[in-house]
């Protein structure tokens, strides 16, 4: 009865082992170095190269890309830098500037960059280049834009007027057979749509959600 009884404790310490070995592999620490999944908005974008210091690639038809935590990231049009910005689950054309600014509070908005020349020129080129003019889908870049954006450098910093007019933006623009609009057009579109402005940040575009600066 006493070898029972010891193989019976010997079994019940075993089996507590293996119980807390499982319970131990189902439960990993928290990993700092998840990839995240953010969202390029309003409107969505698709076809926006970009890359940060671990991810690459090419926004989705829902405007999404791959970024860690703490990393800037840098958006493209082909070749046309467009700007880089904290990378967060939510940026839109008004985060992203020529260089990424420092990370702000929660309660900071991005309300007094919508009249600024890069995002008014910004705005002003994601909407010509929209594959079928209706912002209501979306903004898409084609492949075939994407294709003729190559070795271009466009001075989105430029007063909006003197961006139109600029040389290489006019070529740029007429290879692809685009129009840009006039900046008082492109302006009213922005305060239009980001007109829900608030210490939270920005209502985004086709959703009850906010984009927290």
């Amino acid at each position: 009865m006493t070898i029972i009884k010891k193989m019976i404790q010997v079994l019940s310490i075993t089996g507590s082992l293996v119980l807390y070995g499982c319970s131990s592999s189902e439960d990993p620490p928290a990993d700092d170095n998840t990839t995240l999944s953010g969202v390029f908005s309003t409107p969505v974008v698709k076809g926006l190269k970009y890359s940060t210091s671990t991810q690459n690639g090419t926004t989705d038809a829902t405007g999404s890309f791959k970024y860690k935590d703490g990393e800037v990231i840098s958006f493209y049009i082909g070749d046309i830098y467009v700007g880089q910005a904290n990378a967060k689950s939510i940026l839109t054309p008004l985060d992203l500037s020529q260089t990424a600014p420092a990370i702000k509070s929660l309660n900071s908005t991005k309300a007094s960059n919508i009249n600024d020349n890069w995002a008014i020129n910004l705005f002003n080129l994601l909407l010509a280049l929209d594959a079928n003019g209706n912002t209501d889908d979306g903004i898409e870049i084609t492949t075939e834009t994407t294709n003729q954006a190559q070795s271009i450098t466009l001075q989105l910093n430029l007063p909006p007027t003197e961006f139109i007019a600029d040389t290489t933006t006019l070529e740029f623009t007429i290879t692809v057979n685009v129009t840009l609009s006039p900046p008082t057009e492109v302006t009213t579109f922005i305060n239009t749509n980001f007109s829900n402005n608030s210490d939270w940040g920005t209502m985004v575009w086709g959703t009850s959600s906010w984009n927290n600066q």
